[in-house]
């Protein structure tokens, strides 16, 4: 707020004031478009438009050879030459990539500034300009005078403060004379007084009730005797008794089936990926640009979150934060976003974690792929609840680092592979652990303790195909990894050795499709065309789930997405018949 209070503070205008403003622009542009809070990109946006109004007319230049581009104004004639990559071109580009922000408010009044300055461009292409004799003068030197930035000569930055009265000569389509250098004498006093403002924002008002509260006064979440205490001491409760009853379930593995359906209902959309609330009885499942939370004990939908019409972005990763105590939907989009969201569907945050994807048709084997024959921007979510921190991946060289607490990035962590994160799992124990699975085949370990560059500790070669699905578990000290490609092979890696012992291949005979992995209890469940199949650790098999009926061989799909409870013995799966099922272990055994 106040670098951009800083940006047309000057009464006159010089090159060397212009150079400041540049320098400051340039500097808020780059190192706060990328900020995780939506009030910090709200702010900048307040802080640029300044910049649009004092230099408006180079502003125009550039929204006019991007109006030509795209053919939306053919008939205007050539605008001045402005170099690429010059400061107006890097601040229009930057406010192009905030008009497309994935939170609405940033984006509102990213476009009302942008808008602004292509209505003006095709104003003067729609309608002649006629300036009243006695209110029109000459450009003066300040770059916030509408120049000819329809002529062949580049704006002018300085010159003689001499004002000559000129009359305005009309502008037609076809017609290859420029437009005169006029403004209003009024307009030019409003813009040098600061008076004329495009967007704002109520962040000093917010910030004086702020600091004029007491500080030394209790709040609610110290106050043991408050609602919200009690309310949150019985949710640590009861989670001390899931996870209790969790392990008496998993010592019945070996003696019970997981095929007991407690949860059946048809979508609308396959379901492309599902989560378990780890305490709650909830469901999430993501369809298309969508995902649904469902109550699987009372076979009910509690809330569906729609994506904007028209918008064409596909969930691709679902995350739950804070799911010990009030807890939130995290998002990963193919648009490279993460969106946050409350159990009520209200967006709480959200920001560009990764650079959109690009799809070059011509160089195929150079393009990050996901393996899927799709390419999507943030692949894989996982949020690190000890260090507070989302952990991001895709069509990209680095794993993103965020921090919530103080909503920046912390690191980019090199993958080493050329190709994308196809999935990632955390230190169970909340260390520093952490591997992915890569559409290559390969699956990489990292020990977060290291420098970004040195963390890379071990990478395992063995699988052939896109990894499915991995998970790190932790059991007398050591740690071990399962793995699972689409080829069809499960394979098993101690963390001490550098390479995976083969577990089992999957007989389906069409590859793997899904998979899931329940380290706590030790089994994992591969899905295939017809039937989930359920084994140890060790690869022995436990029991299949048959998906198909002896009487209706087409009923049902092939299994699209499985997940198992992060406590429970509960498995989840969704088909590409639009079906999705939750089991459980059979309660009579």
């Amino acid at each position: 707020y106040a670098l951009g209070t800083f940006i047309n503070s000057a009464t006159e205008r010089s090159e060397h004031a212009n150079n400041i403003d540049h320098s400051v622009a340039m500097n808020l542009l780059n190192v706060v478009s990328k900020d995780m809070s939506p009030l910090v990109r709200k702010e900048l946006v307040v802080a640029l438009q300044n910049m649009v109004i004092v230099f408006e007319n180079s502003f125009m230049s550039v929204a006019l050879q991007e109006l030509r581009e795209t053919a939306q104004v053919p008939s205007l004639p050539a605008p001045s030459t402005i170099p690429y990559g010059t400061v107006y071109q890097k601040l229009w580009a930057g406010f192009t990539a905030l008009d497309s922000d994935p939170f609405p408010g940033v984006a509102s009044m990213s476009k009302s500034v942008s808008d602004y300055i292509r209505d003006q461009v095709k104003d003067a292409a729609s309608s002649p300009r006629e300036v009243p004799e006695g209110k029109a003068s000459s450009l003066p030197p300040s770059p916030s005078n509408r120049s000819s930035y329809l002529s062949e000569s580049p704006p002018p930055t300085s010159g003689s403060k001499a004002r000559q009265n000129m009359k305005s000569g009309p502008l037609t389509p076809r017609s290859k004379k420029t437009l005169p250098n006029t403004i209003n004498e009024d307009s030019v006093e409003e813009c040098l007084n600061g008076s004329r403002t495009l967007v704002t924002s109520q962040f000093i008002e917010w910030s004086c009730k702020y600091f004029a509260q007491p500080v030394m006064v209790e709040t609610s979440e110290s106050d043991v005797e408050s609602p919200s205490h009690y309310q949150r001491a019985w949710r640590y409760t009861r989670n001390a008794e899931l996870r209790g009853d969790a392990v008496d379930e998993q010592s019945r593995i070996g003696h019970s089936r997981t095929d007991n359906q407690l949860f059946y209902t048809r979508t609308n959309i396959p379901p492309t990926t599902v989560k378990f609330h780890p305490y709650e009885p909830h469901l999430l499942a993501a369809y298309k640009d969508s995902f649904t939370i469902w109550d699987y004990q009372t076979q009910s939908k509690i809330i569906q979150v729609r994506g904007e019409r028209g918008s064409s972005r596909r969930v691709t990763c679902l995350e739950y934060v804070n799911a010990h105590d009030n807890s939130l939907v995290a998002t990963g989009t193919e648009d490279g976003a993460v969106r946050v969201w409350r159990p009520d569907g209200k967006l709480v945050t959200a920001w560009q974690a990764l650079p959109p994807p690009q799809f070059n048709p011509n160089s195929i084997k150079h393009t990050f792929r996901s393996g899927t024959g799709t390419v999507c921007g943030v692949g894989v979510l996982a949020w690190d609840q000890n260090k507070m921190n989302f952990i991001v991946g895709g069509d990209s060289r680095t794993l993103k680092i965020w921090d919530a607490n103080t909503e920046l990035a912390l690191e980019d962590i090199p993958t080493g592979a050329d190709f994308a994160v196809t999935c990632i799992s955390l230190d169970p124990t909340g260390g520093s652990k952490m591997c992915i699975g890569c559409s290559d085949g390969t699956v990489r370990l990292f020990d977060r303790r290291l420098r970004p560059h040195e963390c890379r500790v071990m990478t395992y070669r063995e699988h052939s195909a896109r990894i499915v699905s991995l998970a790190l578990a932790h059991e007398s000290g050591n740690f071990s990894l399962l793995s699972g490609s689409a080829a069809g092979d499960v394979r098993f890696s101690d963390t001490r050795k550098p390479t995976a012992e083969l577990v089992c291949r999957t007989s389906h005979g069409q590859g793997l499709k899904a998979m899931a992995c329940h380290a706590p209890g030790g089994i994992f469940a591969c899905g295939s065309v017809s039937q989930i199949s359920v084994y140890r650790w060790s690869g022995a098999p436990l029991h299949v789930i048959k998906l198909v009926h002896d009487w209706f061989p087409t009923k049902f799909g092939s299994v699209g997405c499985l997940a198992f409870h992060p406590h429970r013995i509960l498995l989840a799966a969704g088909s590409s018949d639009s079906t999705l099922s939750v089991y459980s272990l059979d309660p009579k055994r």
